[in-house]
């Protein structure tokens, strides 16, 4: 089984990252458990929502001690509390331009994608917020095998219409294509 943790601030898509990855999973015929996390708190607040993914019906819920892949929407909550339970050599794909060369990331998998500044430049954005979830959606794409990118366009297009379905396939395809891998 594989696990996927994203990891941000509430209003930055967190929960639909991971709501549009599970659907994408679905409809590729895998077995998937969606599970987000968050209080009532209001935006900025931190949001965890995790993926489960397997070939075989997953018959334990709750949430998972171990994740293979870790999105952070949000680079300063990436920290050591963070990555615990992100398995030797996982992935961590972070919404940042710096390198994130720290003592205690050295014994997983970096790539970094400045999802921020690119939705912001290339005006993406909705009531001028940028549009960094599905961006990093496309981060994953490109350095995973998790999903195929047309199950995730198919969401995507599912899911919104008009101005804000296209602004969400640009970023999607950004994502794809602006994601740095580090070590």
């Amino acid at each position: 089984m594989l696990c996927v943790k994203f990891l941000g601030r509430g209003g930055e898509g967190v929960v639909k990252a991971a709501e549009i990855l599970a659907r994408s999973v679905f409809i590729e015929g895998k077995h998937v458990q969606f599970i987000p996390f968050f209080g009532l708190e209001r935006r900025g607040a931190p949001v965890t929502a995790y993926v489960k993914i397997d070939e075989k019906p997953i018959r334990v819920s709750g949430f998972p001690e171990r994740f293979d892949y870790l999105v952070a929407l949000n680079p300063l909550l990436l920290g050591e509390d963070a990555v615990k339970g992100l398995r030797e050599g996982g992935l961590i794909i972070a919404n940042m331009h710096e390198d994130l060369r720290k003592p205690s990331l050295e014994r997983f998998r970096v790539a970094t994608l400045e999802a921020t500044r690119i939705a912001l430049s290339e005006g993406l954005t909705i009531a001028g917020s940028p549009i960094i979830n599905t961006m990093i959606l496309g981060g994953l794409i490109e350095a995973s095998e998790i999903v195929g990118f047309e199950s995730v366009k198919h969401v995507i297009e599912e899911e919104w219409s008009g101005r804000v379905r296209e602004i969400n396939l640009k970023a999607l395809m950004l994502g794809k294509t602006n994601l740095r891998r580090l070590w």
